[in-house]
């Protein structure tokens, strides 16, 4: 299967599992996106990057099975939340 294939499936559990959490593609070809391939350092393809809230916090390092990429976004999500919600009490 291709990497296409298991970005695909992963996208469509994780929206049926009510996860919050998006996944999304960009074609690195395409010159109306050169812009952000720059901002965000994309020099080749595959490149994943997580975003947060609407800030990069990390660049995708996980697996490339549409499982595994499942598992590692929902970690990384329940992780974010976490820290998130300990700088929340640590501010009160």
């Amino acid at each position: 299967m291709s990497l296409t294939t298991e970005f695909d499936a992963a996208s469509h559990m994780l929206t049926h599992a009510d996860s919050l959490v998006a996944l999304g593609s960009i074609d690195v070809d395409d010159p109306s996106n050169r812009l952000m391939t720059q901002r965000f350092g994309v020099l080749s393809f595959p490149v994943g990057k997580i975003f947060f809230r609407g800030r990069f916090v990390a660049d995708f390092m996980g697996g490339t099975t549409a499982l595994e990429i499942v598992a590692e976004m929902l970690s990384l999500r329940a992780e974010l939340l976490s820290a998130e919600h300990q700088a929340q009490g640590a501010i009160v």
